[in-house]
């Protein structure tokens, strides 16, 4: 669990992480991403997923004091735009946005007791 860098191709710190790691590169030209980055891009892939509706369980915690969310890298709200888009039942994408924290260590622990790790122990797991 950590803090979601929902639409890293657009975002300065994804742009410079994708120009290092893949080999495509922007095209100054266009302001659209080039399409491999479009692969690793959660609010893309969640704007264009066949998923069944009623089928995704998705959970970010973002908190207001991170500088990364200050300076616009982490991008809840695309996300959550992105469930729009592909028309995701209420529910399936939550945004929950953590007054005052950012993403250390003690904002990951805090939660960590938190309604995914009970509802994940008390899964009927089939493995």
């Amino acid at each position: 669990m950590g803090e979601l860098l929902s639409n890293p191709s657009k975002a300065p710190w994804g742009i410079k992480a994708f120009t290092h790691y893949l080999s495509s590169q922007p095209s100054s030209k266009s302001d659209s991403p080039p399409a491999e980055w479009l692969e690793h891009d959660s609010s893309h892939l969640l704007s264009v997923t066949k998923a069944a509706p009623g089928s995704l369980h998705i959970l970010v915690d973002a908190g207001t004091g991170d500088d990364f969310y200050k300076k616009g890298q982490i991008e809840p709200k695309v996300l959550e735009q992105a469930a729009v888009t592909s028309k995701r039942e209420k529910g399936e994408v939550e945004v929950r946005m953590q007054d005052g924290f950012d993403h250390s260590y003690y904002f990951v622990s805090g939660l960590r007791n938190r309604d995914w790790v009970d509802e994940l122990m008390s899964a009927d797991l089939d493995v």
